[in-house]
């Protein structure tokens, strides 16, 4: 299931974390989501039933059309079109495995929503300033609670509004009570961020040292040659890929189209009138939806450019953010014209939802929705790089209680280690490939789990790679790799 992307392998690591929270009433520490490990207490005592039916159970897909509306419609009024787009984006965010259920995004991205309709009222409503205010600071605990990726988009929603305000009071003079709110908010949750979000500094920065733009530009032309050749043999040799449906891949193009084309020729356009400083764009530019129409449209380009660098490819924001934006668009494109201009944001919509009702069904008829993985044996840890903070010692492990053993074994119970995934020049260094050095790369152990070797290898964020079992010779014989333990059950090597 985690292999066809229906089950995210996190939950095995975070299931007996929740178990012992029901059991005890405490939450196991230290852990990134507290938040939704008490959700899921609460929902399972509430509920009555048993931690494993409430692992499909419905609540992000539930929650979403909600929490969308209310801040599309702050955006686009109200209206049919408002009403599809966020019946567009429910559907798109529920095709997702770790969105439409329970898992930690199907929380964390309707309280994205909630956050942001909160904080427009910060900026907007003046009666109620000190109310929304506090609403706002709230959702954002909760999400820094919940799940950092939610937490992450609202510090870069609120970074890039503010800078927009800033902007336009410098160019346009914007009511100042508006800037000064937005700036001092923005400040304090940027303190909170900075201070109490410690997945920056565990996972985050590590993980910059072990980068690979190239595993991103990988399936970027992987995606784009399927399109229009049959699969063909990858140039990684260590990756496993499900086969990519071609009617799928051609349908998102179409909804990427659809979305980035209108916003695409709206920029162009406001740079030449602002070029030549028309009265026009003054009037519509210093406008709190124009604020949030581009602050859309950087938050997910930011947020892009984050996971490219860090060797993943993760386009979901363009249809979860992007077409509230794309109708705004057209709304706004379609000022003073009759007819059929009228009708385009909602044919612009309905073209979107059929679509995503294509890919439903695209995926049903080929098989790909609940069906059995064929790597229903893999290792529910997944292999993990283990790298010591101080960037002295680092090891390569297959799940937690191998690393457990592994700080007992080496004499660092109380050394302070981080985790970060395996990519492709990773696994490579590990196997014996050619051309990669892993003390270059901070890595001083590696730790294999014997017991799992001939299973799938879990990397993180869905990339899966073939069972190390396939290169034990390539281990072996590696000669950065010196074996300095064996207990049978897991094996030590030494890289210096």
């Amino acid at each position: 299931m985690a292999h066809f992307e229906e089950f995210d392998p996190y939950w095995v690591l975070t299931i007996p974390r929740i178990q012992l929270a029901r059991a005890t009433g405490f939450v196991a520490l230290p852990t990134d989501t507290p938040g939704w490990q008490l959700l899921m207490v609460i929902l399972s005592r509430s509920s009555g039933l048993p931690l494993a039916s409430l692992l499909f159970l419905p609540v992000g897909g539930i929650a979403t059309f909600p929490a969308s509306y209310a801040f599309f419609r702050r955006v686009l009024g109200g209206g049919h079109a408002t009403l599809l787009v966020s019946g567009f984006v429910t559907i798109e965010f529920s095709r997702g495995a770790t969105t439409y259920a329970t898992f930690a995004h199907a929380w964390a991205f309707p309280l994205l929503f909630v956050f942001m309709r909160a904080y427009v009222g910060v900026l907007q409503e003046r009666a109620a300033r000190t109310s929304w205010i506090l609403f706002a600071f709230t959702s954002f605990i909760g999400l820094h609670l919940v799940y950092y990726t939610g937490e992450l988009l609202a510090m870069l929603f609120v970074v890039f509004v503010t800078l927009y305000v800033l902007a336009g009071r410098a160019a346009f003079g914007s009511n100042l009570t508006r800037v000064r709110v937005a700036a001092n908010l923005a400040v304090a949750l940027a303190v909170t961020f900075f201070v109490f979000n410690q997945v920056v500094y565990d996972i985050f920065l590590p993980q910059l040292s072990h980068t690979s733009v190239e595993d991103s530009f990988s399936w970027v032309f992987g995606r784009i040659s399927s399109l229009f050749s049959s699969p063909s043999t990858r140039a990684d040799p260590y990756r496993l890929f499900s086969s990519p449906n071609t009617l799928i891949s051609w349908m998102a193009a179409i909804q990427f189209a659809v979305v980035l084309l209108p916003i695409l020729a709206f920029g162009i356009m406001s740079l030449n009138s602002m070029r030549e400083r028309h009265a026009e764009y003054r009037r519509h530019h210093n406008r709190l939806e124009v604020v949030l129409v581009w602050t859309m449209v950087t938050v997910t380009a930011a947020f892009f450019l984050l996971y490219f660098v860090l060797g993943q490819v993760n386009v979901s924001l363009i249809l979860l953010l992007l077409p509230v934006s794309t109708l705004w668009t057209i709304i706004h494109m379609s000022e003073g014209k009759t007819g059929a201009w009228k009708l385009i944001p909602v044919l612009l919509c309905v073209v979107l939802i059929l679509t995503s009702a294509g890919k439903i069904a695209s995926a049903v008829s080929a098989n790909e929705i609940g069906r059995p993985s064929r790597f229903a044996d893999i290792n529910p840890g997944g292999s993990w790089f283990l790298i010591d903070t101080q960037g002295e010692t680092g090891a390569v492990l297959t799940d937690l209680h191998t690393a457990a053993r592994f700080a007992l074994i080496a004499g660092e119970g109380n050394a302070p280690f981080s985790f970060t995934t395996y990519n492709s020049t990773l696994f490579g260094a590990v196997v014996g490939a050619k051309g990669y050095s892993l003390r270059s790369m901070g890595i001083a152990y590696v730790v294999v789990d014997l017991r799992s070797m001939n299973s799938p290898t879990y990397g993180g964020s869905w990339q899966i790679f073939q069972p190390l079992g396939h290169y034990q010779n390539g281990i072996e014989s590696n000669p950065q790799l010196h074996a300095i333990y064996n207990d049978g059950s897991i094996k030590v090597y030494s890289t210096s």
